[in-house]
């Protein structure tokens, strides 16, 4: 665990086998076992790299007067611990699903997703009722057209086989 300037707070977790970076800011009074505690959660666009949501973290934690966590989660591959592998978006989506269960499985969460996190967070949310997500908020959602969108190594891994 690192922290970077400004009290955020860098971490390299094992979400079920993957690795995965979260950039976080917590209140002083946070607890990790606080079921009641307010979660803001953000899940990136493409690509889903942490750091490059530090400004807009700070300023969400700072906007809520550092009241609620705020935490980025990576998508898997897309950091530093990267090994060649390459994931679709289901398992994208899974894997944030398996961050919930492991790291906020009772937390309440307003998420946060932008570009493909946002259909990302709406899909997580929509298959998984018994998470206590208040809201999704998108940020310049990807819904349409969401192959154009995507980098051309993701691109090569979806191509259909024939």
């Amino acid at each position: 665990m690192a922290s970077l300037a400004g009290d955020a707070k860098f971490e390299v977790l094992d979400v079920k086998g993957t690795p995965t970076e979260t950039l976080s800011y917590h209140p002083e009074t946070h607890s990790i076992d606080n079921p009641t505690e307010l979660c803001l959660l953000v899940i990136p666009g493409n690509p889903g790299i942490v750091t490059f949501y530090k400004d807009f973290l700070k300023e969400l934690f700072e906007k809520y007067d550092r009241r609620h966590s705020v935490i980025a989660v990576s998508h898997a591959g897309h950091d530093s611990q990267n090994t060649g592998e390459v994931y679709d978006l289901n398992f994208q989506i899974q894997h944030k699903v398996d961050y919930i269960e492991t790291f906020l499985p009772s937390r309440r969460i307003i998420a946060f997703g932008h570009s493909v996190g946002s259909y990302i967070a709406l899909k997580v949310h929509h298959h998984n009722p018994h998470f206590e997500i208040l809201k999704v908020v998108n940020l310049f959602p990807t819904f349409q057209k969401l192959y154009d969108g995507l980098s051309p190594e993701i691109k090569v891994a979806n191509r259909p086989v024939m």
